[in-house]
């Protein structure tokens, strides 16, 4: 005995109306599956990019990448690879976003992004211009030891001449 006449289907004691609910049922489920694979891809932005400096032209690495949702305001981060591109996605994001992207020794630089309908990824290469950076002042501090109880060392002694 076969799979189907076990089964009851498409046998001839089968009921019509007990195969017209399997098929339906069938049909439902791959609809259900089809829309719910759509939402998944249609939610998702992809926002990818390229920095590079604006007077060599050449890939800025470790520039971080700042991306805020302009719908949710969730933010994501991210971090140029060694030949300045990026890759942050963003689940459920809206569609329009706000970039910051920063490097010590350039200009901040901020985008206003928006996905076109028909788009899957959005691109923003960024040129980054330098700039002269002043940090702060640096203090180091440390305790002075006496020099005969030292354990380990080099036996030179430093005085503020010679530093």
């Amino acid at each position: 005995m076969n799979l189907t006449a076990r089964c009851g289907f498409l046998s001839g004691n089968s009921h019509p109306l007990r195969l017209l609910s399997v098929l339906a049922v069938c049909a439902a489920s791959l609809l259900c599956a089809s829309q719910v694979a759509a939402q998944a891809g249609a939610a998702t932005d992809i926002i990818v990019g390229r920095v590079t400096d604006s007077a060599t032209s050449a890939p800025v690495e470790n520039a971080s990448i700042t991306v805020t949702s302009l719908a949710t305001g969730l933010e994501r981060t991210g971090t140029t690879s060694n030949d300045g591109r990026f890759v942050v996605v963003f689940p459920d994001g809206g569609g329009h976003y706000s970039v910051r992207v920063r490097r010590l020794g350039y200009n901040q630089v901020l985008l206003s992004l928006q996905r076109r309908a028909e788009a899957d990824r959005i691109t923003a290469d960024v040129r980054l211009t330098s700039a002269a950076t002043v940090l702060s002042d640096v203090t180091v501090t440390a305790a002075r030891t006496d020099s005969t109880k030292a354990a380990g060392g080099t036996g030179r002694t430093l005085t503020q001449d010679r530093i």
